[in-house]
């Protein structure tokens, strides 16, 4: 009996010896302590439980390849770099450390390097799904839209149910400039996840996206004061010509129709611009503007307008700038201006803009312009707004006003033919004007 109790005892003992080795075995494993951090999204917090293991296990390479996801998933490229190499370094054969690799540096723009890493991926492992996605993103992002094209064509081959693989050839293609096959793989994605909101919302892009030449046409009624003029408003053809640069030419002669002071001296004016505007970054644009104003009783002027615009999340974006006019027998003139979009719904968004001018006749002159835009849905848009300002004149000593509101209208017709509408109010610092116009968009070059 004695031998007995002294076994049960001895494995009890034994059992509850091991079970608490176990436990402290798992309390110390870095990758089960860092696990809820993960689902949590604290990848900093995981990456410090990592970097404190390796200080002491410097050769336990799974924690390497950990420590570079989570530094990946929370922006640390350059520090993500350093970890996947260093459990490459240790084990070449860990597949999931060189994909992880690569990621870190397509997603910090070495995108040869990323490249690469992917192929050494498919030598390992050929064929693998992860690699050659990696691959298809990798070209995609650096702009190489017909290799993305050609490898994201094989993903959905490959994987037919794959959603997010449609999405991304409808960007390849819309980047390619193939956007009639762009907006086909979008409807395909669309149909394939009818609960996404993803395929709608890069088809309404695509239908607003510059084609490579477009022509605009106005005409309208113009009624300032007790005077009426009608008759061509505006010209301008726009083309792009590189995936970042787009350059324009207009003639505009609102100036001739809308103003009282040259309406009643029967003087034209007439403007003669030429501009473009290009794309640094997806963060950044410049709008940038030249112009001859011509006028038939005083000497022309040149007026440069200069715009830069910043992209932030959400597809909100800010912009600032300045226009300036030179001219031998005038002061010059300048309008400092800035604003921006702040979408409030998928469909709607607010566009308050300031305006600050300095004129010959004005000691200053300050606007208001709070804009609602609505996307509507197939190429629809719906603009309405309202402006308020004022304004001191040299010798007077009362503030003069200005108030007024417009809409402005533009809906598809057919695939090249857009049509647009525009009503205008002001009750101005001299005159009231209202002026309706009509007018013509054509989109050319768009393939089918």
């Amino acid at each position: 009996m004695r031998t007995l109790e002294f076994l049960r005892n001895t494995f009890l003992l034994t059992a509850f010896s091991l079970l608490a080795i176990l436990q402290t075995e798992a309390q110390n494993d870095p990758l089960k302590s860092a696990e809820p951090l993960l689902k949590s999204g604290l990848y900093g917090q995981a990456a410090d439980v990592y970097s404190q293991w390796l200080n002491s296990h410097p050769d336990d390479f799974r924690v390497w390849r950990a420590l570079g996801y989570a530094q990946s998933w929370k922006g640390a490229n350059r520090d993500a770099i350093r970890s996947f190499g260093k459990a490459i370094e240790g084990d070449p054969a860990d597949l999931d450390a060189r994909l992880g690799l690569g990621y870190a540096y397509a997603w910090n723009k070495e995108f040869g390097k990323a490249a690469n890493t992917f192929e050494a991926a498919l030598g390992q492992s050929p064929g693998n799904e992860e690699a050659t996605k990696g691959l298809a993103y990798t070209a995609l992002w650096s702009g190489n839209s017909v290799a993305a094209v050609r490898q994201f064509y094989n993903l959905t081959y490959r994987y037919p149910e794959n959603y997010e693989y449609q999405i991304a050839l409808g960007n390849a293609l819309r980047d390619s400039g193939q956007s009639g096959k762009a907006a086909r793989a979008y409807q395909k994605a669309k149909s394939m996840a009818p609960e996404q909101t993803e395929p709608a919302r890069q088809l309404e892009l695509l239908r607003r996206q510059s084609t490579p030449i477009e022509v605009d046409i106005w005409g309208g009624v113009s009624t300032v004061g007790q005077m009426r003029s009608e008759g061509l408003r505006l010209v301008q053809l726009a083309g792009q010509v590189t995936d970042q640069l787009r350059l324009f030419a207009k003639y505009d002669r609102s100036l001739s129709v809308d103003n009282l002071d040259l309406l009643s001296r029967d003087v034209s004016g007439n403007v003669y611009s030429l501009g473009g505007y290009y794309n640094w970054t997806p963060e950044t644009g410049t709008n940038l503007e030249t112009s001859v104003r011509q006028f038939s009783d005083q000497h022309t002027q040149f007026t440069v307008r200069a715009e830069q615009l910043y992209f932030l999340p959400n597809n909100a974006h800010i912009k600032g700038g300045l226009m300036a006019g030179f001219s031998k027998d005038q002061p010059t003139e300048y309008v400092l201006f800035g604003g921006g979009n702040i979408p409030l719904t998928s469909w709607f968004a607010i566009e308050p803009t300031y305006f600050f001018t300095r004129l010959s006749s004005f000691s200053n002159d300050h606007r208001l312009v709070l804009n609602g835009k609505m996307q509507l849905g197939k190429g629809y848009e719906l603009n309405a707004g309202a402006l308020a300002g004022w304004a001191q004149l040299q010798g007077e000593q009362n503030t003069r006003k200005l108030s007024g509101g417009y809409i402005l209208a533009l809906a598809p017709v057919s695939r090249p033919l857009w049509l647009m509408f525009s009503y205008r109010y002001e009750k101005g610092f001299f005159d009231d004007l209202s002026a309706v116009s009509l007018g013509l968009k054509l989109r050319l070059g768009q393939d089918r």
